[in-house]
């Protein structure tokens, strides 16, 4: 669906619509798509899908691999790893935002709660993480 506009509608965004793209010559309205999730839980308990559907959509692993052999790769890059307890994961209510090597050797950790006050009866508590298992050798 298209909404091109050339005056602001009142819709919400305060001005008009007037976005093209153009390949070569020819240039068109900008397209968007998207998907919707619905669900129906009973009253109460549709914040559990909602953040883990969300955490699968917006934010999912990623594993990225490569043409290049190992050795290459090997001799070009400083090679050196921590690995996490192969028998520990996070808490389904902790989600982890970031995870950096810094200069200095030191690692940058973000952790949220996914889960707001009252939202979910088992989710909405304190949330247990052991750092140790995750940096399994690290002091």
């Amino acid at each position: 669906k298209k909404r091109r506009m050339l005056v602001d509608d009142a819709r919400g965004v305060g001005e008009a619509l007037d976005e093209t793209v153009c390949v070569e010559d020819k240039c068109e309205g900008l397209t968007v798509r998207g998907n919707y999730y619905v669900r129906i839980d009973p009253l109460g308990s549709g914040a559990r899908w909602r953040r883990t559907t969300g955490q699968e959509v917006y934010s999912p692993l990623l594993l990225a691999f490569t043409h290049e052999k190992l050795e290459n790769w090997k001799s070009s890059y400083v090679t050196k790893a921590s690995t996490i307890d192969p028998n520990y994961s996070l808490p389904l209510n902790v989600a982890l935002t970031t995870l950096q090597e810094l200069d200095d050797g030191s690692v940058l950790l973000r952790l949220a709660h996914l889960y707001e006050a009252n939202e979910d009866p088992e989710y909405s508590t304190l949330a247990k993480v052991e750092l140790k298992k995750m940096f399994v050798g690290k002091t």
